[in-house]
C-alpha cells in the first residue's frame, strides 16, 4: 500500500513539472484554449450565493473571466454596506493570494500569462475588474 502512494505522490509530483514550466507559444495557446473550452462548456456555473461564472475568453497571454452576481448593484450595495474600495481591496487580495500561491496556477506564471476578471451584476452592468499577473506576486 505505501508504494502504491509513493509511486501515485511521485507520479502527481512529475505531472505538476511537465505543466509548470514554460512552454513554447504554440503549446500555451493550445493549453490555454482547451482550459477555456472546458471551461466554457460548463457556464454558466454558480459559484456561490452571490455569483455565477458566465464565461472565459482568451486573447493571446490574457485569460478575461466573466462573473455575474445574482444581485443589482444597489443590492450588493447594501450588503457591502457601499464600502466598494474595501469589497473590491478585499477580493483582489483573495484573487492575488490564490494566484500567486496555488501549483496549479503556475503555468501561468511561469509563461506570463495575465488574467482579469471581469464583474457584473445582475442586469449584466459592468461594475469592476480585477487584474492579476506574477508581477503582483
Amino acid at each position: 500500500m505505501n508504494k502504491i502512494l509513493i509511486a501515485l505522490v511521485l507520479l502527481v509530483g512529475m505531472s505538476g513539472e511537465i505543466f509548470a514550466q514554460k512552454l513554447s507559444d504554440k503549446e500555451l495557446q493550445r493549453t490555454l484554449r482547451g482550459g477555456m473550452e472546458r471551461q466554457n462548456a460548463q457556464t454558466p456555473k454558480r459559484l456561490d450565493e452571490w455569483t455565477y461564472l458566465i464565461g472565459v475568453s482568451l486573447s493571446g497571454k490574457i485569460i478575461t473571466t466573466y462573473i455575474q452576481y445574482t444581485l443589482s448593484e444597489s443590492e450588493l450595495g447594501k450588503q457591502i454596506n457601499y464600502d466598494w474600495g474595501s469589497y473590491k481591496s478585499e477580493l483582489q487580495k483573495g484573487i492575488k493570494n490564490n494566484f500567486c500561491s496555488q501549483p496549479d496556477i503556475k503555468l501561468f506564471r511561469d509563461n506570463n500569462v495575465k488574467m482579469i476578471y471581469n464583474y457584473s451584476d445582475k442586469d449584466k452592468i459592468y461594475l469592476f475588474q480585477i487584474p492579476i499577473d506574477k508581477s503582483y506576486c
